[in-house]
């Protein structure tokens, strides 16, 4: 896991609509992925099926 600062064009991210999304950066159409292991580091990279699919979960309180 890496820190940058953020700027408009590294904060501005959008999902898919599906149950499994893809986190993609606007700016450089490259989305969250993380080669597919449990402590890979997650970096951006071309959207594609299986690594850069992430599930979301609501918590409530």
């Amino acid at each position: 896991m890496f820190l940058a600062s953020c700027s408009v064009s590294a904060s501005d991210w959008t999902t898919s609509s599906t149950t499994n999304k893809y986190i993609m950066n606007k700016s450089t159409g490259l989305c969250l992925d993380n080669d597919g292991g449990q402590a890979e580091a997650v970096g951006l990279r071309v959207c594609r099926a299986g690594t850069a699919l992430w599930t979301m979960t609501r918590l409530t309180d």
